[in-house]
């Protein structure tokens, strides 16, 4: 559901006295009483819209070194409760809401928030073995805060809006409230069954929340009426035509979840092919080079073949010189072994 929108007026934030590293540009274009179109209310779940009008923050000192300290609007306190859609929504109206974890550490000066949400937001829904929730914690610290001189007030999350929050902020102390009451978000329904289940076994918690709900600082700042009765919320959001349209949306990001599944599958596939061949072309230079190193080893390789041919064709002669050599030795053996008797004859004859 989309949330309506509304005009408010906002007054701009008080000025303060220049400083050795930081000036003040005169003229700056918000005005007090300027209309801006905001979101009405947040839900539960976390999500908010603030659309904001106003110009660009004031540029700073382009001679100055140092940069602009943007000084915190206001403190904020949420305990066991997700709170960092609000800081965004301060951030996007170009104002900075501290977050503290400590109630007791809280700047003096400076206005305090102290947020809870509704049941159905709770995080003992999901962790029942989770430790004291949020409504506790606050409705513990509350008397001690209230006792203070500081401005605080009380922040239900899951039915509020960013701009009645920073008018409150600007004037904690006027008497005014929200013209426009924020509304709660229709709840899911599952987290609206394990709402009723919780507050059935653990009713004090529900006391607890009704109690800061009837808080002056509660409710009735942001002109709505308190949220006593928190189970007819639930059980209108449980009922067979609930369940049965949420059964179909689950289905249906059942089936576009098993879409994202073979996408991310393919993807993760391709993603290994890349990365093989990244790691081809990474290695390619050293393979190259040892390419390089092989064809060298090849070359030396050949010249070393061609050496030892040309020492074998040297050896080869030389064996065929020694061959005929040979052969004129063996003739002339052959032709002394001829003519030997006849020399033994001749000896003989001679002799006597």
């Amino acid at each position: 559901m989309l949330p309506q929108r509304a005009y408010v007026h906002v007054k701009s934030p008080p000025t303060y006295p220049p400083t050795n590293t930081q000036k003040v540009t005169a003229g700056d274009p918000r005005r007090p009483g300027q209309r801006r179109p905001v979101a009405l209310c947040h839900g539960h779940n976390g999500a908010a819209w603030f659309d904001s009008m106003s110009p660009d923050p004031i540029s700073p000192d382009p001679l100055s070194t140092s940069p602009p300290v943007a000084t915190p609007l206001a403190q904020l306190w949420a305990p066991g409760i997700d709170a960092s859609w609000l800081i965004d929504g301060f951030s996007q109206a170009r104002l900075q809401l501290h977050s503290i974890a400590d109630p007791g550490a809280a700047a003096p000066g400076l206005p305090l928030l102290l947020a809870y949400g509704e049941p159905a937001s709770w995080p003992q829904l999901l962790e029942p073995s989770a430790g004291p929730s949020g409504v506790e914690a606050v409705a513990e610290a509350l008397p001690r805060l209230l006792a203070s001189d500081r401005p605080c007030r009380l922040v239900n999350l899951s039915c509020t809006s960013v701009p009645t929050l920073v008018a409150w902020c600007l004037e904690p102390r006027s008497a005014l409230c929200s013209q426009i009451a924020p509304r709660f978000v229709h709840p899911n329904p599952l987290d609206a069954l394990l709402a009723l289940d919780l507050l059935q076994r653990q009713p004090h918690l529900l006391a607890t929340y009704q109690q800061l709900e009837q808080q002056p600082c509660a409710a009735a700042i942001d002109g709505r009426s308190a949220d006593l009765q928190p189970f007819d919320r639930y059980r209108q959001a449980t009922v067979p035509e609930a369940l049965r349209q949420q059964r179909q949306q689950q289905q249906a990001l059942e089936v576009e979840l098993d879409l994202l599944t073979a996408q991310l599958q393919s993807l993760q596939l391709e993603q290994l092919e890349g990365l093989g061949r990244r790691e081809l072309l990474e290695s390619l230079p050293e393979r190259l080079a040892e390419a390089e190193q092989l064809k060298r080893h090849a070359s030396d390789l050949e010249l070393s073949l061609e050496a030892q041919q040309a020492d074998l064709r040297v050896v080869l002669h030389r064996l065929s010189a020694l061959e005929q050599v040979l052969a004129t030795g063996a003739q002339a053996s052959q032709r002394l072994q001829q003519r030997l008797p006849q020399l033994l004859a001749l000896g003989s004859s001679a002799s006597a």
